[in-house]
Order: structure tokens, then C-alpha cells, then sequence
């Protein structure tokens, strides 16, 4: 289904707000990675995974922009500044732990998934063939999150294991 001009510009607010979300989850992996002097390699090769899927999300969502002739705004909010600051400010105050960083990213998954989740639930109509693209990159958006959480859940079980050894 192609969207008509009265569709479009909900389609296009749509579009452009997500790919400000991918933006963040870019900036956000990418400030864990410099935060962390010592962050573990399975972990930085996780977070680059990550950056390379936000960005081809990001791609496939400004191509779509691209078709309405209508430029993307491809910057990080000033909310999402704000919050990347904080979160500097907690990790300082806190230590940048892996615990902390992981936490830190799966928060941002959470915020990437209920904009996911809010666009889609707006009607077939208003997004047309979009949809099946928000579908599939939603799909992997929760795989992705729940990595990011299994790697949570596998730094408490060592300290677990260990408690009964001592």
C-alpha cells in the first residue's frame, strides 16, 4: 500500500523519530565503549554489533524519508544529550563498572523498544508499506535487547556460584 499525501506526514514524523532514536542508541554504545577503560572484548564486539544494526536501521529508515523527498534529521536530541550527560555523571559518581554499563544500555534498548512499539501501533493505514519494515526491525530490536539483558544476567551467576564455594 502507497502512502497519499494525507499519510505522509504522519509517516514522515514517524520515520524521522526513530531514526533519532538509532541515533542515540549509536551515541550511547559508543559513549560505553570510551567510558569503560576496561570493558571486556566480548562485550566492545557486542556494542559494535549493536552500532552497525542501529545504523542500518537508520539507513533503511532515512531511504524511506528519501522517497517522500523529505530530508532526514539525523542529529541526537537534546533529551537524549541531557540523559547521556546524567548518566556521565552517575557512572563518575558510581564507577564504570560492567554491571553499570550493561544497565545503562539496556535502558536505552527499553526507550528504543516502546518507540518501536508506539509507532507500530499506529493504523496500517498511516504507515503503508513501512510497516513491515518497523515490524522486522522491532523483531530484531527485541532480540537484540534481550542479549543485552543475558549479558546482565550472566554477570550476577559467577558471583552466585562463587558464594557456595567460600
Amino acid at each position: 500500500m502507497l502512502l497519499t499525501h494525507k499519510k505522509t506526514q504522519p509517516a514522515t514524523v514517524v520515520l524521522n523519530d526513530l531514526i533519532m532514536i538509532n541515533n542515540e542508541r549509536i551515541a550511547c554504545y559508543r559513549q560505553a565503549m570510551t567510558q569503560t577503560s576496561n570493558i571486556d572484548s566480548d562485550l566492545r564486539a557486542l556494542f559494535e554489533d549493536i552500532i552497525r544494526q542501529a545504523d542500518g536501521f537508520k539507513s533503511e529508515l532515512k531511504e524511506q524519508l528519501q522517497q517522500f523527498s523529505i530530508n532526514p534529521r539525523d542529529k541526537v536530541t537534546i533529551s537524549g544529550m541531557i540523559h547521556m550527560a546524567w548518566q556521565d555523571l552517575k557512572a563518575t559518581l558510581k564507577g564504570n563498572t560492567r554491571n553499570a554499563t550493561i544497565s545503562f544500555c539496556l535502558y536505552n534498548e527499553e526507550v528504543a523498544l516502546q518507540a518501536y512499539g508506539a509507532a507500530l501501533n499506529l493504523s496500517d493505514d498511516t504507515l503503508g508499506d513501512i510497516q513491515v519494515i518497523l515490524e522486522r526491525q522491532h523483531a530484531l530490536l527485541n532480540d537484540t535487547y534481550n542479549l543485552v539483558k543475558k549479558n546482565r544476567q550472566l554477570l550476577h551467576y559467577p558471583g552466585m556460584r562463587l558464594m557456595y564455594f567460600n
